[in-house]
């Protein structure tokens, strides 16, 4: 696996949500090895706005088709994803589909490998959420593993 980092605006509140997702995803990075400030560069931002002056790639969270100043910032740079559904909002836009990439939920599932527990009260099965509806939210692969247990 490549090494890297994820850059954002970090001037920007550290309870805003980009500002936790950033954070986080390079704590764990650190923790398993992957994170180093010479490796790859990912731009972190809902509008592919420039953190850094060289971005490999844009990681951005746009939930519908991208306008053209996203597309235009993008700069045919490679694009990560949050989902199946947020690149097709990209490409939906006009992005070409060759550049873009995707990880559920921004979780490599080769390495972060979900384990589907089962719990039973009084002979059904419970199912229970407690996530956005959104699509990176992953309740469309919640239902289908819930469909699936049957």
């Amino acid at each position: 696996m490549k090494k890297f980092k994820i850059v954002g605006d970090m001037k920007s509140n550290p309870f805003h949500s980009s500002r936790i997702i950033i954070d986080n995803t390079n704590k764990a990075a650190k923790e398993l090895g992957l994170y180093s400030e010479d490796g790859m560069v990912v731009n972190y931002d809902c509008l592919a706005n420039k953190h850094h002056p060289s971005p490999d790639a844009y990681w951005v969270a746009y939930e519908t088709a991208f306008p053209i100043h996203v597309l235009n910032n993008l700069d045919g740079a490679h694009l990560i994803g949050l989902s199946r559904d947020n690149v097709m909002f990209a490409v939906e836009g006009g992005y070409p589909q060759e550049l873009c990439s995707w990880v559920p939920c921004g979780v490599d599932t080769e390495v972060w490998k979900p384990i589907p527990e089962k719990k039973y009260s009084k002979g059904r099965f419970v199912f229970t959420t407690l996530i956005e509806s959104t699509v990176r939210a992953m309740l469309p692969e919640l239902i289908e593993a819930f469909g699936n247990a049957f």
